[in-house]
């Protein structure tokens, strides 16, 4: 008799993944990679800020100054490969990079 009640209960209450008003796997990827060449745009900006102040505050130190030039040289490389991705994946799919997205009003 438990045994029914349980099944019974079980058969009720069907759980189920809401997917109304989420993004498909294309939208996903898009907003992903936007948000993602977003903050990295940013961490290169910094990175080339950093290294600058570092490059004319060395003290005298030849050192110094060669580390501050590989690290603007390491950011501008990074900007590079970004810009690479993005028109790869531009030419793949211009949906991909597009930029748009739009939360479904509720």
């Amino acid at each position: 008799m438990l045994n029914l009640g349980i099944n019974t209960l079980l058969a009720a209450v069907q759980v189920t993944i809401p997917t109304q008003g989420l993004p498909n796997f294309g939208e996903l990827v898009a907003f992903i990679f936007t948000w993602s060449l977003n903050i990295l745009g940013i961490v290169v900006f910094v990175m080339i800020f950093y290294a600058g102040f570092k490059l004319f505050t060395p003290g005298g130190n030849t050192a110094k100054v060669n580390e501050a030039r590989e690290q603007i040289a390491n950011a501008i490389l990074g900007a590079i490969i970004l810009l690479g991705a993005w028109i790869i994946l531009y030419t793949i799919n211009p949906d991909l990079v597009g930029g748009k997205f739009t939360l479904p009003k509720p």
